[in-house]
């Protein structure tokens, strides 16, 4: 591993990022899937059509997951910021995506339809898995830094209490945390 790659994931919090976005990405890729398997396995859309229709539906929950959950972002949405980027980067992925299941669902069009679904399927998840990496960093680096810069200053705040010598876990540790969910503690407690 580079040090590159151990500095990244040194970050605090970057672990439990990762496994929430892995379990966003899980939320899409079933949402996605189970589409196009409605589609082409039961009412025999092309491959394409299907492709494009279920890419549709997975982006709406993972923009607002990966908004709101992995990147604890609940400012104001901007269209121009975020909305924009995100849809066109789910339009690569879904240029990448149907190339590939346009290729295999060519290849494999005389198998049976439940073969010939699973080999579009894994197609689909191929293609989206080759950009799952990229797709992160871009989103951290560019879409979601405003989320990443308020995390960091509770981690600011977090560490100062550390070190003042004011508890940092349990009911006295004045919850920090609690501004990643938008509201102070009072509002939360009260």
């Amino acid at each position: 591993m580079t040090s590159r790659v151990r500095t990244a994931l040194r970050r605090p919090g970057r672990v439990a990022q990762l496994l929430r976005y892995s379990a966003v990405s899980g939320i899409s890729t079933v949402t996605s899937l189970t589409v196009l398997g409605v589609l082409v396995g039961l009412f025999g859309v092309g491959a394409v059509l299907a492709n494009v229709l279920a890419i549709a539906v997975g982006t709406l929950p993972s923009f607002e997951l990966n908004r709101r959950w992995v990147w604890f972002d609940h400012s104001q949405r901007s269209v121009l910021r975020q909305i924009t980027p995100f849809c066109t980067l789910s339009f690569a992925g879904l240029v990448l995506s149907t190339l590939t299941v346009r290729a295999v669902s060519a290849r494999t069009i005389d198998l049976s339809r439940g073969w010939h679904t699973l080999a579009v399927e894994a197609a689909n998840v191929a293609a989206y898995g080759a950009l799952w990496v990229v797709q992160f960093v871009l989103l951290d680096r560019f879409l979601f830094r405003h989320g990443r810069a308020a995390r960091a200053d509770l981690t600011m705040v977090a560490d100062a209490g550390a070190q003042s010598g004011a508890p940092t876990s349990g009911d006295d540790a004045g919850l920090p945390q609690v501004g990643e969910f938008g509201r102070t503690e009072p509002q939360l407690v009260g």
